[in-house]
């Protein structure tokens, strides 16, 4: 497991060289790959909606659904295109 040290060092690091990265864009990546860890590679259940909820802070969890909306682009993958939908 990485240090918060760690997290905070590599976010500056992609934050600094991706200009087009947001930091608001990591807070939306992580609302998804709690809901949905087997898209990003990893080896564990899905967390349910009202548990990510609460870890963003949300108190409407309609906002929560707007975090971990599914777009095209995540779509692409799972139709066996590169191309958005």
């Amino acid at each position: 497991m990485m240090s918060v040290s760690q997290v905070e060092h590599c976010l500056k690091h992609i934050l600094e060289e991706r200009a087009d990265v947001l930091a608001h864009d990591l807070r939306h990546t992580f609302a998804k790959s709690l809901l949905d860890p087997a898209a990003y590679g990893l080896d564990r259940p899905p967390m349910p909606l009202p548990a990510i909820q609460q870890l963003l802070g949300h108190a409407d969890i309609a906002t929560t659904t707007i975090y971990t909306r599914v777009t095209a682009e995540d779509l692409a993958p799972m139709m066996g295109t590169s191309e958005s939908l």
